[in-house]
Order: structure tokens, then C-alpha cells, then sequence
């Protein structure tokens, strides 16, 4: 690959955060003379923090610019006074839901906090600031989206691949520990960091737990992942667990070698057509209820029973899915299906195999046959339905892809 363009490492760190729940920063700033000292707190109508340039923190912490904004706060860039060194902050809004989520999350970071080598950012410390609880973490770099758009989104080569998957998986590995027992939830390229000025690309972080669940003990939440990275269990609404962000590493994977999300879905109803577009239809256990006779209520806005008189949708199915194998006890509701013809979501409509295949990298070194079989088999071992059949960490780890 020596003939590829080096990829700068040490992009704005403005954009660190920025993929925290998907949000871009809309923060106010002072225009005028900077708050060089501690200033009364003051919330916006929305639960935020309002926070200005040169506004003080803890008697330390100097805000210098936005890094982020999501659905349970903010995050600054500030320089610590103390030793002359960046951290940033996660300023949760007001409210004892989101003091109650930012003390989860600060106690998340303080157990990950001295594994080595380092899995997540650093945890330094967490204090109130009038009526919001702030986390003070070790300031990163940039995360993997950004660093895929650098390649004007060619991706990387399998020998990365080959690196950042280790690295997800000996991480969450971590995260299964019997004294940690965390479900990450919302893996994806955004929450995946590089350290700040680390010449090392594949050095990875995984990033915001704020959305993590202690299992099994934790609330499962029915709404979680963001949809291009959702498990399929997630989707249907089944039980779920560890098993979940395994199939968001896989996805994540796909999307940093090819240059292209897996499954771009705008909705709930088009990830369900590109699942099965690619992966043909998920185990009637997963859709019908127990006796199987009927579909399950909360997933008829997917599917209906098939019927004797659906000869016109059986054979709607088919030609939308030529590769796959049409069940006899359920069909895509005909709705899904015009849905994602309408617009024009039908992007792939063939086998993983062929979709995993780099056009661009296939002249290089280490992109054989043999290393694409070997890619296949990796994601498609983890690509499954039934969580209970999906790959987990240890096979994954001690697949031919990864010993290669």
C-alpha cells in the first residue's frame, strides 16, 4: 500500500466527539470578552449547560471550544491550569435522570480506567457544576469515521482491518468480565477514538458508555444502537445481550474496509428489508409467535403470515431477493417492500461475498482470494440472526482471518 497517500493522524481534535449520539454541536460562545473566571452556571430551556470560551470549571478546567452535543449533554474541550495539559469534558444537562446516567457512567470509566493496554479514555475526575454533573476524561483524537472520510472513503486495507478487529474484540472481551459485565450498546466508528497526536492509526478506543447496561442485572432498554450498526435481535425485539455489539464490530468492519455502511437504512422498516436483502430471512422463531402461527404483534409492521392467496407477493419476494430462500410461514409485508423501492434503498441486492470486495485495494498486496474467504467467513460467522448461533469473542479471536 506505500502507494497510497500517508493519512494524516492528527486531524482537529474540534471533532473529536462529534459522533456522540449523532449530534453535531450547536453551542453557544462568547462573541465578546471571555469569562476568565468562574462564572454563576446557567441553563438553556433544552437542560444544557450554557458554557462560553474561557469559562472555569472546578477552579481548573478552562473551556477553550465545543467537541459535541447529544441527547444526555455536552462535551468541551478545556485546558487543565493545573499542569498545562487537554481534557475533555462531558457536561450532562440538568436533572437527576442525567446525574443518574453521568455517576454510571464516571463509575464505568473508573473501572476501565487502569486496564492496560488502555481500552477507553481515562477517567480524572467528576464534580457538579451548579446543577449538572461533569465527567473530566483524557482528551482523544480522531474517531474512525472521520478517519475513514480522509481516505475520501476508499477504506483501509485488510492488514488494518486485521488490527482494529483484534483490538474491538480483546476490548469487549474486557467489557464481558465477570467484574465489569457491560454492554457497550451503541458501538460504531464515531465512538471508536485515536488517541490525540498517536502516529499509531490502529490504535483504537472505544468511547461514551452513556447509553452502557450492567448485564443481565441492568434495565434492558428496547430502543438502542443506532440503526446502521443494530443487532438484529435488537430490531425484533428479542432478548439480547453481549452478542449485540459483536455484530456492530462486524458491521463496523464491513464499513471500514469497503468505504460503505452495511445496512444504510433510514428506518427501522428499510433495515429490515437490507438485512434480508444480504442476508436472506431471519429463523421464524425470531418473527411468529410460539405455535408459530401467527406473527408476532410488534413485528407485523415487517411481516404477515403467508397465505395461499399471496401468489402475487410470494412472487414479489423472489425477485427481490433472487439469492435467498423465501419462507412457506411468513413473507415482507408488500408495504416494506415498495417502501424501499421507492426510494431506492435496495443498494446491494446481492451476497456478502461480492459487497466485501474492495475494487480499489484488490491490486495490492495481502487482498487475495484466500484473504477475502478468509474476510467472508469472519463476518459471515457473526452476521447471524440467532445471537445463540452468532460467533462470540473467542471464536471470532481464533478465526482464520485473525491468524492469518
Amino acid at each position: 500500500m506505500s502507494g497510497r497517500p500517508i493519512i494524516a493522524l492528527t486531524l482537529d481534535i474540534e471533532k473529536t466527539y462529534r459522533g456522540i449520539h449523532g449530534l453535531t454541536s450547536k453551542m453557544r460562545t462568547g462573541v465578546n470578552q471571555p469569562q476568565l473566571a468562574s462564572v454563576r452556571p446557567q441553563t438553556d430551556d433544552r437542560g444544557y449547560l450554557i458554557v462560553r470560551i474561557n469559562d472555569c470549571f472546578n477552579g481548573r478546567y478552562c473551556a477553550e471550544r465545543p467537541l459535541g452535543q447529544g441527547s444526555f449533554g455536552r462535551v468541551v474541550l478545556a485546558k487543565d491550569t493545573m499542569n498545562n495539559t487537554y481534557v475533555a469534558i462531558k457536561i450532562m444537562k440538568a436533572g437527576k435522570l442525567f446525574t443518574h446516567k453521568g455517576r454510571e457512567e464516571a463509575e464505568i470509566m473508573t473501572m476501565l480506567s487502569d486496564e492496560d493496554p488502555p481500552i477507553s479514555c481515562k477517567f480524572i475526575e467528576s464534580f457538579m457544576q451548579g446543577n449538572h454533573y461533569c465527567i473530566v476524561m483524557e482528551a482523544l483524537g480522531s474517531n474512525l469515521y472521520h478517519l475513514l472520510k480522509s481516505t475520501k472513503m476508499q477504506g483501509f486495507p485488510l492488514q488494518t482491518i486485521r488490527v482494529w478487529a483484534r483490538r474491538y474484540l480483546t476490548s469487549f472481551k474486557v467489557l464481558q468480565h465477570d467484574r465489569i459485565r457491560i454492554i457497550h450498546t451503541d458501538c460504531k466508528p464515531e465512538n471508536t477514538l485515536i488517541p490525540f497526536n498517536n502516529t499509531c492509526v490502529e490504535d483504537i478506543r472505544i468511547v461514551d458508555f452513556g447509553s452502557a447496561v450492567r448485564y443481565p442485572e441492568g434495565q434492558m432498554f428496547l430502543y438502542i444502537q443506532s440503526r446502521y450498526y443494530r443487532a438484529p435481535e435488537v430490531l425484533l425485539l428479542q432478548p439480547y445481550d453481549y452478542q449485540i455489539d459483536i455484530w456492530s464490530i462486524a458491521a463496523i468492519l464491513f464499513e471500514m474496509h469497503t468505504g460503505k455502511v452495511l445496512f444504510p437504512a433510514k428506518s427501522s422498516e428499510l433495515l429490515c428489508y437490507m438485512m434480508i436483502d444480504i442476508l436472506g430471512y431471519p429463523p421464524k422463531e425470531m418473527v411468529m409467535d410460539e405455535d408459530q402461527k401467527q406473527i408476532n404483534n410488534s413485528l407485523k409492521r415487517y411481516f404477515k403470515v403467508r397465505r395461499q392467496e399471496d401468489v402475487e407477493l410470494f412472487h414479489l419476494n423472489e425477485n427481490a431477493f433472487p439469492h435467498q430462500v423465501v419462507p412457506d410461514s411468513y413473507l415482507l409485508n408488500k408495504s416494506v417492500i415498495e417502501m424501499a423501492e421507492a426510494q431506492k434503498e435496495r443498494i446491494f441486492g446481492r451476497p456478502l461475498r461480492e459487497l466485501i470486495r474492495n475494487p480499489i485495494m484488490v491490486q495490492y498486496e495481502g487482498h487475495t482470494s484466500a484473504d477475502y474467504d478468509e474476510f467472508e467467513e469472519f463476518l459471515s460467522k457473526i452476521l447471524v440472526y440467532d445471537p445463540k448461533k452468532r460467533w462470540t469473542i473467542d471464536d471470532a479471536l481464533n478465526s482464520r482471518f485473525l491468524n492469518h
